[in-house]
């Protein structure tokens, strides 16, 4: 269930306990399952190198950066992810807009499709994959997201008269980002 991701929703009790928290603490609340998916990334692709690719050397260092990232978890939540978390949204932005090609299929229909056909090896890469691309999606600034949950914390910390502000224009862009990719695939189909 790690590598598919989820969605815990606190009680009402859970609620009132975690507005109580500090920053840093709710940062790393919000953090810990980019973390996890980062973590688990990592070690699945190192399993990949140590098993498939005979590349021990490989897999050392991949484990050993998840390790970092383990050690470094409270830091990463609290001051890293703050600041990387709008770049790594700025990216996935301009490569949907910019490199999504209009003429090639995707979605999750394909995806399924591909994995069907995987042997052992492939379908543990795209496992790694997978998480990997979670734990960033997961950084998104975006208000649904954790990155976004730890950015509005910090606005609600500094500017608290931003808070609508933000939430607005994270559910906008994230509208946009949907939209764009599906107005793409009708234009394909219509032409």
């Amino acid at each position: 269930m790690f590598i598919l991701g989820g969605y815990v929703r606190p009680s009402e009790s859970g609620k009132l306990t975690l507005e109580v928290l500090p920053y840093k603490d709710r940062a790393v609340i919000y953090g810990s399952g980019i973390i996890w998916n980062l973590i688990i990334g990592f070690a699945v692709f190192a399993f990949y190198d140590f098993w498939f690719s005979q590349d021990w050397l490989h897999a050392i260092r991949l484990l050993l950066i998840g390790y970092l990232i383990f050690l470094l978890r409270k830091e990463l939540c609290r001051y890293f992810f703050p600041i990387i978390s709008p770049l790594v949204l700025m990216v996935t932005a301009w490569a949907i807009f910019f490199l999504l090609p209009l003429s090639s299929q995707g979605g999750l229909v394909l995806m399924v499709q591909e994995a069907s056909r995987m042997n052992v090896a492939e379908a543990v890469k795209f496992v790694a994959s997978f998480s990997l691309g979670l734990g960033l999606a997961n950084m998104f600034p975006l208000v649904f997201f954790d990155g976004g949950r730890i950015i509005l914390d910090l606005i609600r910390k500094f500017y608290p008269k931003l808070e609508n502000a933000y939430s607005i224009t994270t559910v906008f862009f994230a509208a946009i980002t949907i939209a764009w990719p599906i107005a793409l695939d009708i234009i394909r189909l219509l032409f």
